[in-house]
């Protein structure tokens, strides 16, 4: 079953949302990440897990249609990451968080934008 425009707007809306998370973490910088109450360390990992669960919930059409940002590896790290808590390993996270997720939330927002112009919506979230 192919979501709805709709549905897919909400997701795109969801995961742009997450990013902002993500940068406002990375914004705060490694120290209060490595700090004793480990507070953004676990908002990180929150927010990467809900990040790859809405990626999710897009369509293989569509995520096949936007190679970038890389959605599916998305969908893979929140695997992980609910799966083998674990193992994660914090500095990787980090750089996740602080490197990789920008260049993602970039490409993201082109994403979203190139889809409401499709969709007739004109400017979707930001």
């Amino acid at each position: 079953m192919q979501p709805s425009d709709g549905a897919t707007a909400r997701h795109l809306e969801h995961i742009g949302a997450e990013f902002r998370v993500l940068a406002t973490v990375a914004a705060q910088g490694r120290e209060a990440y490595d700090a004793g109450d480990q507070i953004n360390r676990m908002a990180s990992f929150g927010v990467l897990i809900r990040l790859g669960e809405q990626a999710k919930r897009l369509s293989p059409e569509f995520i096949l249609a936007n190679p970038a940002p890389n959605y599916r590896g998305m969908i893979r790290q929140r695997d992980f990451l609910a799966h083998n808590y674990e193992k994660v390993d914090w500095d990787v996270l980090w750089t996740t968080v602080s490197e990789k997720a920008p260049r993602a939330a970039d490409d993201h927002q082109i994403v979203m934008e190139r889809f409401a112009l499709r969709a007739g919506q004109g400017h979707l979230g930001g």
